[in-house]
């Protein structure tokens, strides 16, 4: 999986510019911070280039100098969380053997990523027409991390750990959980996402577990 989510690539002009000073990376870190806030408040049809600068003090020649347009912008944070997803897969190779812990560690550290502004954000930017590069690499990359949730629903399922359940209506409802939260939770955040999101795992293991 993690070889495949590698050969998803944001386009060369987007990556990060090892020549690009340390100030100019601050800045565009904050700029990418702000956008995912306002998205995730006001979402992303409705926040303009003009909210962004003036929410940062800007003036929107100075914006365009770090983000060309907001199809950079959404970009620029479906990469940040591709790259958090591939940083999970990792870690599930290293770290995990049955289907359940497998499946556990991803929930666990997805929901961890839905609590932050670029995830919570993600998930209304990829619901959004912006453009049929965009669509195709995300519609690539949620089919692939489908292919590897299911995979570890089936490994459960012959290793005993999960219960012989539809695999497809399993991972219906774990990321339908996972993307409902940016909904309440940062409305809210008043509970760390990691014991959230182990809670609301435990919740669904009982209709998972063998029986």
């Amino acid at each position: 999986m993690a070889e495949k989510l590698n050969s998803i690539n944001v386009r060369p002009a987007l990556k990060r510019d090892p020549g690009k000073n340390a100030n100019h990376i601050k800045k565009k870190q904050q700029i990418l911070q702000v956008a995912a806030e306002l998205i995730l408040r006001k979402g992303f049809s409705s926040t303009s280039m003009n909210d962004i600068a003036s929410q940062l003090g800007f003036n929107k020649a100075a914006l365009y100098h770090y983000c060309r347009n907001k199809e950079e912008i959404a970009l620029e944070i479906e990469r940040i969380n591709l790259e958090y997803v591939k940083k999970i897969f990792d870690e599930i190779n290293e770290k995990c053997d049955s289907g359940l812990d497998k499946l556990r560690h991803f929930y666990i550290s997805y929901a961890k990523m839905m609590a932050t502004p670029f995830g919570a954000a993600g998930v209304q930017i990829v619901s959004q027409p912006i453009s049929d590069e965009f669509a195709q690499r995300s519609k690539l990359l949620f089919k692939e991390t489908d292919d590897t949730i299911r995979g570890y629903i089936n490994q459960g399922q012959m290793d005993g750990s999960l219960a012989k359940l539809d695999v497809r209506w399993c991972d219906f409802v774990l990321f339908g959980t996972l993307h409902w939260m940016p909904h309440w939770y940062l409305a809210q955040g008043n509970m760390d996402p990691e014991k959230l999101g182990e809670e609301m795992f435990n919740v669904m293991l009982r209709g998972l577990l063998p029986r």
